[in-house]
């Protein structure tokens, strides 16, 4: 405590940062939102109600107030003190990923082209996920077409998603207040269909030792990617996106940036899904980080059966600085590979993402049943399921129409 205090400036400036930055804890966020939760759901209502009902127009100033909140606590530390840099150095480093990367020293290549990552093999399908990943010396292989890595989608959801949502997770409650149901949880006068989407792969540039020319120990990829006109104007899907790949012998550092996402009121979430070769449904093949504990996600089964005996999801799970550690079955594509382990471990950290999604990709707690970890491991990067006291679209302000997130691939 002695040693916190030091760097926050004095025992005066972290207790009040502790206790301005407490409010950021309270579990909802902003306005419950009045009105504006039943109805503009396309984009042209919500532009249109955005320029001209003070409640849309009120939603965003308390969303923009709330995030105010972590500001003030900042603000209470004198600007010199150990902390206040820390701080200010990790929010330069997520908000300076707003502009493209600029590819200087890279060249292109066909997006088919296999690329050295450290001590494996990488190579992107057509929807810029990672679809092959073999290590070099052992043969073995982590990614393929059906299981691939870092697939980038968007998950506009419709009317159907949601009324099967109420119907498994809120029984009880709509049973007893049906208005508080509707209003808060459901998507009241939503009739849109669902509309998702994958990303297309449209360059692949390198650097040289990505290519096998030279020697170096460090290997940089960029891809270039694009989302379906459909999905980006009528939904929320951003219009483009790049994607960094640094390789340094078994570690894969992954930075992600989007670009003109397009703020929607229909209920949305952009992944990030990972179905590595291997994944198992057995105990202790997927172990979370939670407040630096391990929990085995099929630790997590509250007993549901996803019809009669309903409690809270069990696949949603927000993650800490250690990610999510997988134990998995090997694979090689040598027949005379001896090296590789009937085990491998492999270990996937969302720098900027807490909220993971273990065998489906849901954004709502249901289906309220024991996930199978071999569906994959699914990161949400952006969401407005929930319908108050939340951001019911985002971008909010215009300057978030771009957004980094940063990942770390731990390999075998």
């Amino acid at each position: 405590r002695g040693s916190c205090a030091a760097d926050s400036g004095g025992k005066a400036a972290l207790r009040s940062f502790e206790r301005l930055l407490m409010v950021a804890g309270e579990h909802t966020w902003g306005w419950d939102g009045g009105h504006i939760r039943h109805k503009s759901w396309s984009n042209e209502e919500l532009q249109a109600s955005l320029k001209n009902d003070e409640a849309f127009q009120t939603a965003v100033i308390t969303w923009v107030e709330q995030r105010a909140i972590l500001r003030n606590a900042i603000a209470a530390l004198p600007p010199s003190a150990t902390l206040a840099k820390q701080i200010a150095a990790e929010f330069s480093e997520i908000e300076g990923g707003k502009a493209p990367f600029d590819g200087d020293g890279l060249a292109d290549i066909e997006p088919s082209s296999l690329c050295v990552c450290g001590d494996y093999d990488l190579g992107f399908g057509l929807d810029g996920s990672i679809t092959t990943l073999r290590q070099r010396l052992s043969g073995l292989e982590l990614a393929n077409a059906s299981q691939p890595l870092a697939r980038l989608w968007y998950h506009g959801m419709g009317h159907e998603y949601f009324k099967a949502f109420v119907h498994e997770y809120i029984a009880g409650i709509s049973a007893i207040l049906p208005e508080l149901t509707a209003e808060n949880l459901y998507k009241p006068n939503l009739q849109l269909p669902p509309m998702s989407a994958n990303a297309s792969l449209t360059r692949l540039r390198t650097s040289s030792t990505a290519r096998g020319v030279g020697a170096s120990a460090s290997h940089e990829m960029l891809i270039d990617l694009a989302f379906p006109t459909d999905v980006h104007e009528e939904r929320g899907a951003p219009a483009t996106a790049q994607a960094r790949l640094t390789c340094e012998g078994s570690t894969l550092s992954y930075t992600l940036r989007w670009f003109n996402k397009t703020a929607t009121h229909a209920p949305e979430t952009i992944w990030l899904s990972n179905m590595p070769i291997g994944l198992q449904d057995a105990a202790g093949a997927v172990t979370l980080d939670k407040l630096g504990a391990p929990l085995d996600a099929l630790d997590a089964d509250l007993g549901c059966d996803g019809k009669d005996r309903l409690t809270c999801g069990v696949h949603l799970h927000g993650v800490g600085d250690g990610g999510v550690a997988l134990q998995l079955a090997a694979s090689n594509t040598s027949s005379t590979a001896s090296t590789a382990p009937t085990l491998s471990a492999m270990r996937l950290v969302p720098l900027d993402s807490a909220l993971v999604s273990i065998g489906t990709a849901d954004p709502v707690p249901t289906p309220l049943a024991r996930p199978d970890p071999t569906g994959g491991v699914h990161f949400a990067l952006v969401g407005n399921i929930w319908n108050t006291n939340y951001p019911f679209w985002y971008p909010f302000v215009e300057e978030d129409a771009a957004s980094q997130f940063r990942f770390k691939f731990e390999l075998p």
